[in-house]
């Protein structure tokens, strides 16, 4: 992406944080004096706004840190981390599975930094079969995944399934669930909600890459008829072919406005980029929303975590997307997501969420501004936990707080009421406990955040079930932010 594009994307990202970025067309031809072409003087202002928006807009870096060679901190299964998102009340998840004819890239190769993980400790090939010890622990995982306790899984899409893997699979997946499968990409489909109505594998399409396909699945919901759209895509990785644009052309050409599309796989491809790539595919404002949860993967032999995991969802009706935190996917997996991310470090966690448990007032009071519902603390509580972060990071500051609310816990945010927002609630004024977890550390592109993840009590967790969709505000854990850094 040229200087010039990645400051208009990152415009256009700072003002609509959710929706895709509007850039104009790479092709651009002016219209003749008689059909009202632009004047010299509005081709001089227009280049003077040019001008100011590429000098005042930030350059946004695509997510990811460098966090070298994980090896034996690495337990997962796979180089991919699963990620989830609720819609429609529906839960979908997207995984890359690893297939194990790959595996020399991971253990010989080391291109990850991960030949001495959980991946090549299992890579074990079971008896005389060519299902491995890690594929049988992927598929249990998978299992976990669609009987989750809170988001049970009903449309799952997978990527790399080996035929073994897909073998040992359908052996062992309840008898509710369909299994449609091309060319080692399968999609999972809970029958008791989806009916399939159409299924087919896409071909032809990547130009630099014809043996690659993806799928694209049209499934009718049982309980009141509505069509859904489901493409399962895995795309060609070199970053120097046109994968991703051919990918975005083909949903602009196959656009149905009446029909809720969700597109999710391993894309190979960051945030940014995609983001690039669907706005030139739709020229105009795209349809899609892109969602990119966290980190799921790293750069070979740069060692850097990056986003290339994703879901693109069209609406017809605007429906909300809530994103699931990584232990909504899957239990444990929010440890492999902070190896990926940095949120967590060992020298800074446990002291200080150890002191905000045992030494501070670990409540606040439920109020409300508008259609922002929160939890209002105490400023001392934040004083005390900023002297502790500051003793070991010098050059922290006190956070800022939009509309000098302070300290506080999002409950709900102005987007996530059950049809339109209350004026007034009854519980306004209460005061509600919540339970300190831990400390994250998040960096953004110009700052470093320090927040304190906690976990409601039941009862200031039932205030957000009554009112909000979804269980956590836009699917991110419940926190206080502490403090923050310039970068």
């Amino acid at each position: 992406m040229t200087d010039k594009n990645q400051a208009l994307l990152a415009l256009s990202l700072l003002i609509t944080p959710f929706a895709l970025p509007s850039s104009p067309p790479q092709d651009i031809s002016f219209t003749s004096a008689s059909e009202n072409a632009p004047t010299k003087s509005s081709h001089r202002a227009a280049a003077r706004r040019m001008r100011y928006e590429l000098e005042t807009a930030p350059k946004l870096e695509p997510r990811g840190i460098y966090v070298g060679e994980l090896q034996e901190k690495w337990t997962f299964p796979s180089d991919h981390l699963p990620i989830g998102m609720t819609f429609q009340g529906v839960h979908f998840a997207s995984w890359n599975v690893l297939d194990a004819a790959y595996m020399d890239w991971v253990i010989e190769k080391n291109s990850q930094g991960l030949s001495r993980s959980l991946i090549a400790d299992e890579h074990v090939y079971i008896e005389d079969s060519q299902l491995t010890v890690r594929d049988r622990h992927v598929v249990d995982l998978v299992l976990e995944m669609i009987s989750h306790p809170t988001h049970p899984r009903s449309v799952l899409s997978l990527q790399e399934c080996s035929k073994p893997f897909l073998e040992e699979l359908g052996s062992r997946l309840p008898g509710h669930f369909a299994v449609i499968s091309h060319h080692g990409d399968a999609v999972l489909v809970d029958k008791r909600c989806f009916a399939v109505v159409d299924a087919k594998e896409v071909v032809g399409v990547f130009r630099d890459a014809p043996y690659r396909t993806f799928q694209d699945i049209t499934l009718e919901r049982l309980s009141d008829g509505q069509k859904l759209r489901v493409l399962n895509a895995h795309l060609p990785g070199d970053p120097t072919k046109p994968a991703r644009f051919e990918f975005t052309h083909y949903l602009a050409q196959t656009f149905d406005s009446s029909v809720a599309t969700i597109a999710m796989g391993d894309m190979n491809f960051d945030e940014l980029k995609m983001s690039e790539a669907l706005t030139q595919a739709f020229l105009i404002h795209p349809p899609f929303s892109l969602y990119s949860p966290y980190c799921t993967d790293i750069s070979p032999y740069v060692f850097k975590s990056k986003a290339i995991d994703h879901f693109l969802v069209y609406s017809p009706d605007q429906s909300p997307v809530t994103l699931n935190a990584p232990n909504e996917v899957m239990s444990n997996l929010s440890s492999m997501v902070s190896l990926l991310e940095g949120l967590l470090q060992e020298d800074l966690v446990d002291p200080i969420a150890d002191f905000a448990q045992k030494n501070c007032l670990n409540e606040g009071t439920l109020e409300k501004i508008r259609d922002y519902v929160y939890l209002k603390l105490q400023d001392e509580y934040l004083r005390q936990i900023f002297e502790k972060i500051k003793g070991l990071y010098p050059d922290a500051k006190m956070p800022s707080f939009h509309g000098d609310i302070g300290p506080h816990i999002s409950i709900i945010r102005h987007d996530e009421w059950k049809g339109s927002p209350i004026q007034t609630i009854s519980e306004l004024g209460m005061r509600y406990i919540f339970n300190p977890v831990r400390i994250d550390v998040v960096e953004t592109a110009h700052k470093r955040l320090w927040v304190l993840v906690v976990e409601l009590s039941p009862e200031l967790a039932a205030v957000r079930g009554e009112y909000a969709v979804g269980d956590m505000p836009h699917g991110h854990e419940f926190h206080v932010t502490l403090a923050q850094e310039s970068l």
